[in-house]
């Protein structure tokens, strides 16, 4: 509760307004618009019934654009940097004004001062956390931008980072074999392209996925940090813009 009162008053976090004490165990009770969607609900090809709107890609950069200026505030908005480590879509919701904000910092951590890093208990979501942390226990500002980047992987193809029908095999490598071979097309959320990619929307495309695959590079060096990566988006949504 200490860290979302923190961070609650950007633009992109949930606001919080207090806490109640008369159930089991304390409950956060936050202000919410009554249409709101969990970016969860209805991303994934499998899920959607035939009635579902298929989030366009201008929306899904905007949600990209705002979760990433969110991260670059915890990151960066303190005296420490604070790390979310639980991110992901069902953490993410979009109010009916078509912003994205997230919401619970139940795993939030703290960077203690002077340091980069921070070893403590693993926790998060299969899929989203990042496999150094699962490995050593050492939290870093980089092991949010590996969840961000498999966001981003999301966004952008439909599919669940983890599937039983790819036999376990992560998202980030079937979207490496297609982006290999310059074909996103058979990647891509068939939803969203429509009749197909046309030249710019192919740019915009390949664009967002090297920033996502360097986001879920195996070494934490090889990540970007979120400045970069909410810079890089920017440039990504003018060129839409612009279009």
């Amino acid at each position: 509760m200490a860290i979302t009162s923190q961070v609650c008053n950007h633009r992109n976090v949930l606001k919080i307004i207090g806490c109640c004490l008369e159930f089991q165990f304390p409950t956060l009770v936050y202000e919410c618009e009554t249409s709101i969607q969990v970016l969860s609900n209805g991303l994934y090809e499998v899920d959607r019934s035939s009635d579902n709107l298929t989030l366009a890609w201008e929306t899904r950069l905007s949600i990209a654009n705002d979760i990433a200026s969110a991260l670059v505030h915890l990151h960066t908005g303190f005296s420490t940097p604070i790390v979310n480590r639980n991110l992901k879509p069902a953490n993410i919701i979009i109010e009916q004004n078509g912003v994205a904000k997230l919401v619970d910092f139940s795993l939030a951590i703290r960077i203690p001062p002077g340091e980069f890093q921070v070893e403590d208990i693993v926790v998060g979501t299969y899929g989203f956390a990042e496999p150094e942390y699962v490995a050593t226990g050492i939290v870093t500002v980089k092991t949010d931008v590996y969840a961000f980047g498999v966001i981003m992987l999301e966004l952008l193809t439909g599919k669940r980072t983890v599937d039983a029908n790819r036999g376990g095999s992560h998202l980030d490598n079937l979207v490496k074999i297609y982006a290999n071979k310059d074909q996103l097309n058979k990647v891509v959320d068939a939803g969203m392209i429509g009749d197909g990619i046309g030249v710019d929307q192919e740019q915009q495309f390949r664009a967002f996925v090297e920033l996502a695959l360097r986001c879920v590079e195996e070494k934490r060096e090889d990540k970007p940090e979120m400045k970069g990566v909410a810079d890089e988006l920017r440039r990504i949504r003018r060129s839409v813009d612009a279009n």
